[in-house]
């Protein structure tokens, strides 16, 4: 699968199918989660019932075409002829056509990494960040303190950037409570090589001033505003997740949620995911893998999800589907979603496009048939329909489960589970296997998180995840080209730190070791110098000061008398004075 694939066009009647649905199906109510609720089958299930603070997202059709559209969907309505399908029906399920793997060959955990973190891409983020960084000097000259490490700041170059991002991915693996504990020097706090590759105060330049568009572009800028200081980050990354690897047949599509507690207007609530509130993002995983193949960054009634396949005015989840997987039509995959995507009108679609798609199912959805929604089941017993391929499914267990799928039929299977029998539909069972593609993303990442320490800015907080994610994407192309190591998840990455440092750390100058003397003068140690005695003062007849080489011998504090006038610095009469003056560690 080199490249995208065309797909076939819509007619008019096709589009008018995904128009008016239920608003509970609009991207601003967000109310995503799974049915199957009880402990047997939700094992691997996750639910997310969400809640946005974002603008709304309503959008009021052409009163003028209203009775016109009604009409036509009455019309559409009764395609749907559903028939019984527990016992008579066989679907045709779309034979997979894919070659799944890397369309790469690499060597190394560098060669996998920079499959997405080019050197195009660096290069941006480096002219950026120096633009910014100048700009922001040039601007404020007047109110910088002399002490300020902003005075002391100078371009960074292609390799310090490798080796930031690298320190950062670090930072994931080794967790301190904060930034400046990564540099301390503290026996029991310190990991030397932060501070052998980059000082503190470096590194804290390099964290205030990244930065990956001009700003003076924003007033020109015609695509998604909120996202104008990450838009050249999410375009790279989502156009070289999907020229680097091939997916399976298996493939989710499912929301993940980046932690963000702060002020945003695009900011989302999601109570059953871990971190509850954040930035959320519309993501395709492979189902064993976990692989990102693509994303889309919620941004309210802004989200870039038009497509050339619906109308703009179509069912928003539909079009957040379709976006994700245009470019995998006609390879006949094998789409998983939960029942905030799916309804029958949209699995025609895509099985139309050659994509088997399958998922749990809210009954309020248009085209449901009424037997469905109205069947009083008793536990264990099941009922299924069909039409024009699609059959849609309704089980009890403890709860009622609503399944639909374009490839499955109403068969059941027996599962042993703590020494009892379990029947259930096989099309649940294989959705609890294949369902969990973003989510086994998230969990690999989870130990891991570099995104973890205080930001304040959210476009930063969210370029940390994406640089997260193209480590756990680059790991799985590693391992899946034959002639590399075998590595788990934290040999990769280390090795890929590893391998950063020493290609890239090279030339960089060596930070300086260490705070230099209070007296670092020359003369010291070579100028003549007297020992007196400390004179009086108005509070002290014989006053005293501590002896400094004294107090380095035995690590106790030890007052003397006399004292260097030259120097400043009470000295003891024996070997005190001579030390001082002689020795270069005071």
């Amino acid at each position: 699968m080199a490249g995208p694939s065309s797909s076939r066009g819509l007619t008019s009647e096709q589009i008018i199918q995904f128009l008016d649905e239920p608003t509970d199906e609009n991207v601003q109510i967000c109310d995503s989660g799974s049915e199957l609720e009880s402990d047997d089958i939700g094992d691997n299930i996750a639910s997310d019932n969400e809640s946005v603070s974002s603008d709304s997202d309503t959008e009021a059709n052409d009163a003028e075409n209203a009775g016109d559209l009604r009409t036509k969907r009455a019309r559409l309505q009764s395609s749907w002829k559903w028939e019984n399908a527990r016992n008579n029906f066989a679907p045709n399920k779309i034979p997979f056509s894919g070659e799944q793997g890397p369309l790469h060959q690499i060597e190394s955990t560098i060669d996998a990494f920079k499959l997405f973190f080019d050197l195009p891409l660096m290069t941006t983020i480096v002219n950026e960040t120096n633009r910014y960084a100048n700009d922001f000097i040039n601007s404020n000259l007047e109110q910088l303190k002399p002490r300020s490490r902003v005075n002391n700041w100078k371009d960074v170059t292609v390799d310090e950037m490798y080796v930031f991002f690298a320190l950062q991915m670090l930072m994931g693996i080794v967790q301190k409570p904060t930034l400046k504990s990564y540099f301390s020097k503290n026996p029991l706090l310190e990991t030397a090589i932060f501070s052998k590759t980059m000082t503190q105060d470096r590194f804290e330049l390099l964290n205030r001033f990244i930065h990956f568009v001009n700003n003076s572009d924003l007033e020109t800028y015609v695509g998604n505003k909120k996202l104008f200081k990450l838009q050249p980050i999410i375009t790279q990354l989502n156009q070289a997740y999907k020229s680097a690897y091939n997916m399976g047949e298996n493939i989710a599509v499912d929301e993940s949620l980046t932690l963000w507690k702060g002020r945003l207007g695009i900011k989302t609530y999601l109570p059953l995911k871990s971190a509850k509130f954040g930035i959320k993002s519309y993501e395709v995983c492979e189902s064993s893998t976990g692989y990102l193949w693509q994303f889309i960054i919620y941004t309210g009634s802004t989200t870039d999800i038009e497509t050339d396949i619906v109308s703009t005015e179509a069912v928003k989840t539909s079009q957040i589907v379709i976006k994700l997987v245009q470019p995998l039509f006609n390879f006949g995959h094998s789409l998983w979603m939960d029942n905030y995507y799916n309804s029958p009108d949209l699995c025609l679609l895509l099985k139309e496009n050659k994509i088997n798609v399958a998922g749990t199912l809210r009954l309020n959805r248009k085209n449901v048939p009424d037997s469905i929604k109205n069947a009083k089941l008793k536990k264990g017993e099941l009922d299924a329909y069909h039409s024009q391929g699609v059959m849609v499914l309704k089980w009890m267990d403890k709860k009622p489960v609503s399944f639909i799928s374009t490839f499955h039929d109403a068969s059941l299977i027996s599962k042993q589970k703590q020494g009892k029998e379990i029947i259930k539909p096989k099309c649940i069972e294989e959705y609890n296997k294949h369902m969990g593609g973003v989510d086994v993303k998230d969990q690999k990442l989870q130990s891991y998180l570099i995104e973890r320490k205080k930001c304040m800015k959210w476009y930063l907080k969210m370029f940390r995840r994406l640089l997260n994610t193209s480590v756990h994407n680059a790991l799985i192309i590693y391992s899946a080209n034959k002639d590399t190591k075998p590595l788990d998840h934290l040999a990769f990455r280390l090795q890929l730190i590893k391998e950063i440092l020493e290609t890239h750390g090279k030339t960089l100058e060596s930070p300086r070791q260490g705070r230099p003397s209070k007296l670092p003068t020359p003369d010291r140690l070579t100028a003549r110098h007297f020992i007196e005695r400390i004179p009086p003062t108005d509070k002290k007849a014989k006053p005293t000061k501590r002896c400094p080489v004294c107090c380095k011998k035995t690590g106790k504090r030890k007052e003397t008398s006399f004292w260097c006038k030259d120097c400043g610095v009470g000295l003891c009469l024996e070997n005190c004075f001579k030390i001082y003056h002689t020795e270069a560690n005071y």
